[in-house]
């Protein structure tokens, strides 16, 4: 049986609080998804993948993801990993932003070194944590109100999250690694030439290295394969595309895909849904569904 990203129902798609402990955790694979999404890491000494970096995580860090970014989680087998969620659908907020005030201005507007981290203080962790809590107790109830006080704790914890990327002084940090080194031009360029030709020899070639070695510690240092990360990049530019009303048979030709049929079978192991499927479903600015490893 073919395995993919399986997505999980979740019955407020618009906005959501999850707050998850596990004592035993993986994510095996890459994800993204239509949602934005505000991380909020309670268990520290992990590491993050996001696109083409690698996160320190640390208790009270604060992480924001839209829709194309591309992430993984790293955990040390035996870590009780603890973390609270928000995610949401832009359109959900969009008529609450007003001329001078974007909420959804970190999450779109991003220049070439955004940082996804943000450090928080204790005080900081301490009011994000009092909104997250007021907004989870909306959720639990379906009282008169409820629906209109979930959009204003969200637009609140939205404001609050924006001012904190406003004035983050911090600047993009760095594996200093010998290793990291070596894949993070590599990153680059997947994600420059992510519509051309890729392949391992190709690589090789461009970067003088073997391409045993490339794949060892491509493997070592991201925790998958090079392989993976061409291939989740490129369904991530198609999916863009498709919310551009670009044709399946273009889109399948601008991501770098042999064939349409190549296109629409990966694009469906993935996603669990054909791109034409996706197309008709971005239309409707519905989110139903997120993935099932956050």
């Amino acid at each position: 049986m073919e395995k993919h990203n399986d997505f999980k129902k979740i019955p407020d798609t618009d906005f959501a609080t999850l707050h998850h402990i596990d004592d035993s955790y993986t994510m095996d694979t890459l994800h993204f998804h239509n949602v934005f999404e505000i991380y909020f890491a309670y268990t520290g000494g992990l590491k993050y993948f996001v696109d083409n970096r690698i996160y320190p995580v640390e208790k009270n860090d604060l992480f924001i993801f839209n829709h194309l970014d591309l992430h993984r989680i790293g955990i040390p087998s035996g870590v009780r990993y603890e973390r609270f969620i928000i995610i949401f659908n832009p359109d959900y907020i969009q008529n609450m932003c007003t001329d001078t005030t974007d909420l959804l201005e970190c999450f779109v507007n991003r220049g070439p070194n955004f940082c996804h981290r943000l450090p928080l203080s204790s005080q900081q962790a301490e009011t994000y944590m009092s909104m997250f809590k007021r907004a989870q107790s909306h959720m639990k109830t379906n009282l008169y109100g409820d629906d209109v006080y979930k959009k204003i704790v969200l637009a609140k914890i939205l404001v609050f999250v924006n001012k904190l990327y406003r004035d983050n002084q911090y600047s993009i940090p760095v594996r200093y690694d010998a290793e990291y080194a070596k894949i993070k031009p590599i990153l680059n360029y997947i994600n420059e030439n992510i519509h051309q030709k890729l392949s391992l020899d190709h690589l090789g070639n461009h970067f003088y290295i073997s391409k045993f070695h490339l794949c060892k510690i491509f493997k070592e240092v991201t925790g998958f394969t090079v392989n993976e990360y061409i291939v989740y990049r490129r369904i991530i530019k198609a999916t863009e595309l498709l919310r551009k009303n670009f044709l399946v048979s273009q889109v399948s030709e601008m991501v770098g895909f042999k064939n349409n049929c190549h296109f629409i079978t990966t694009f469906k192991k993935i996603l669990g849904i054909t791109p034409k499927q996706y197309a008709l479903s971005s239309l409707t600015n519905k989110v139903t569904s997120v993935f099932d490893n956050l």
